[in-house]
């Protein structure tokens, strides 16, 4: 998959929940899509072992958010919150 195929389907794992939620319960569903997110962001973990963490950590508490909400669009705001927070540690790092 490439990379700008792969945003295409970041949300659907949001949407994707309830549905696997409906079939096999809030536990089963939330394993899967904790998978698939962690799955799609395999070029990020391939290189940097230790980022699996964060993206794992960052997948928990989207769904987390996502339940608490009963919205894609607030764990889109999170996840949209650590890019950017990400980002700014990156350009931090090649500055100082």
């Amino acid at each position: 998959m490439r990379r700008r195929d792969r945003h295409c389907v970041l949300p659907a794992r949001g949407l994707l929940f309830k549905g696997f939620a409906e079939s096999w319960g809030f536990v089963s569903a939330g394993v899967i899509v904790t998978a698939l997110f962690v799955v799609t962001h395999f070029f990020e973990i391939a290189h940097y072992w230790p980022a699996a963490l964060a993206i794992l950590t960052l997948a928990i508490a989207t769904l987390v958010v996502r339940l608490k909400t009963s919205s894609v669009a607030s764990a889109i705001l999170l996840h949209a919150g650590y890019n950017m927070a990400a980002m700014i540690f990156v350009y931090m790092g090649k500055t100082a």
